[in-house]
């Protein structure tokens, strides 16, 4: 286990498993939504794809946030809509022009599952 600056991180150099452990009243929706479901043995809260999108658009709305932190969130959600599509209508009008630049930077790296699902 390692503390970070938001949280905690919790992984077994023996196992497939790390798990992110985030502080901050502004992430208990998104658990309180969250489905209890299997992974590696484990059952464990999972945040809905409706619900990452929610928070990462918030993220990356904050007027304080660190450009690089911004950017990632951006490249996030460009994820997170390829392979959730119909997510791209909840994405908020203000984030449009950087979700944008983020699928286009990914679309260059070769992706094409995202080229055909974001376009």
């Amino acid at each position: 286990m390692k503390e970070v600056e938001h949280g905690l991180d919790v992984y077994d150099p023996g196992s497939k498993l790390q798990v992110q452990v985030q502080r901050g009243a502004e992430l208990f929706p998104l658990v309180d939504r969250a489905s209890l479901l299997d992974v590696l043995g484990m059952r464990l809260p999972i945040a809905s794809p409706a619900g990452l999108l929610q928070a990462k658009a918030a993220a990356a709305l904050e007027p304080a946030r660190r450009p690089s932190k911004r950017g990632k969130d951006l490249l996030d959600i460009a994820r997170l809509i390829g392979a959730f599509p119909g997510l791209r209508s909840r994405l908020p009008a203000e984030l449009l022009p950087g979700w944008s630049r983020s699928w286009t930077i990914l679309n260059r790296m070769g992706s094409p599952f995202l080229a055909a699902h974001l376009t």
